[in-house]
């Protein structure tokens, strides 16, 4: 079972100088600037921290000695103690802080320089979807979005007291921003700590409250933003717009990610950079051969359908297609794929001017059991 040495990674009979030295490489290692968003290394280095601050004190270290070897809950009966098993047995991670600090001193000492800065607010990112036409996507645009956002109080400035009054002294908590309570446990009564209520645990309060924002530094509001969308940009792919999302206080604002939703085209298929379209000739087109305009994103082209084109045949129309993202005056192409109409009734001159093609070409057409094909 872990105990503080090990949380540290050192023998039992290590030096001051050891402890240190591992200290501050565990330290670096699992600093929450380093790991950011990582919920299990945060908690690593709060063990760190704590087994640092017992370890490298040499009357805590003693007093922690004579205490992980006499046994009991969490204490593993001689073998040391696992303060995350400490924790679980009273009440998790901030009645083991109490509890430790109740034993090894330094709680009073640690409210008061908590409360000594104002809590920071971290401004939370956004996340929408924007809907927009195809050709909006090739060429790009300029949108503007109304967006509900969360901003600093302008009115108090992101204090969250009224015009002309005063940051006082948290009452409830007389400044150190938690409040005491006692708890019963196996080891008697045990004094446990929490957040106060009223602060919030930053220790002070408005004298009176921001009237707009009723003292919460913060308050939401509807905003116009405009979004820049580059051209050549695809369906699913998101825009960030830095410092555009819920604004902080005394900490960055968040970010706002627009993801785009590309409608899809009657006209056009896309498929990376190229773009696709279906064309419809005639058989005596695809026979002889013929010249036709066709649509492409960019307007209308003349392309040339060579004599006898197969049913799926694809003429490229290079530099034609969607603008390549991030590449300047780079494009895929257009490609136009050939369909051939079999038309399913015909007059009776088209069908003796087919008869005729027929006995030309060698070939005896028998009628089938419909009869005239007219």
């Amino acid at each position: 079972m872990s105990d503080l040495y090990s949380i540290l990674g050192v023998q039992k009979g290590a030096s001051q100088d050891e402890v240190k030295k591992s200290y501050r490489r565990l330290a670096n290692k699992y600093h929450p600037d380093k790991t950011k968003g990582d919920k299990a290394k945060e908690e690593k280095f709060k063990e760190v921290q704590k087994a640092y601050e017992v370890l490298s004190d040499p009357q805590k270290r003693q007093q922690y000695d004579a205490f992980g070897s006499q046994g009991g809950p969490g204490m593993g009966g001689g073998m040391g103690f696992d303060p995350r098993d400490f924790a679980q047995n009273f009440g998790g991670a901030e009645a083991f802080s109490d509890i430790f600090e109740a034993f090894f001193g330094g709680g009073s000492q640690r409210g008061r320089s908590k409360s000594t800065k104002s809590q920071s607010i971290p401004g939370e990112d956004i996340r929408i979807s924007l809907k927009i036409d195809f050709l909006d996507s090739v060429f790009g645009k300029e949108a503007r979005i109304n967006l509900k956002r969360i901003v600093k109080c302008e009115s108090c400035g992101g204090s969250g007291a009224e015009k002309g009054s005063k940051i006082v002294t948290c009452q409830n908590c007389k400044g150190q921003g938690t409040i005491k309570e006692v708890r019963q446990t196996l080891l008697g009564q045990m004094v446990a700590s929490k957040v106060c209520h009223v602060c919030n645990g930053e220790g002070k309060v408005p004298e009176k409250r921001c009237s707009k924002c009723n003292g919460h530094k913060r308050h939401s509001v509807n905003q116009e933003i405009t979004v820049k969308i580059p051209a050549g940009i695809k369906s699913g792919s998101s825009i960030r717009l830095k410092g555009k999302g819920n604004e902080g206080i005394q900490s960055l604002d968040g970010d706002l990610y627009v993801q785009i939703v590309v409608e899809d085209s009657k006209k056009f298929i896309r498929q990376d950079y190229d773009i696709y379209t279906k064309c419809n000739i005639s058989v005596i087109q695809a026979v002889l051969g013929d010249e036709i305009q066709i649509e492409t994103v960019h307007g209308l082209e003349t392309i040339e359908i060579p004599p006898g084109s197969e049913h799926g045949k694809q003429i490229i129309l290079k530099g034609l297609g969607v603008p390549v993202l991030g590449q300047k005056d780079k494009r895929g192409n257009h490609i136009v794929v050939l369909q051939i109409d079999i038309p399913k009734k015909i007059s009776k001159k088209e069908r003796g001017l087919y008869l005729e093609l027929a006995k030309e070409s060698g070939l005896e057409i028998k009628p089938g059991k419909s009869g005239l094909l007219w």
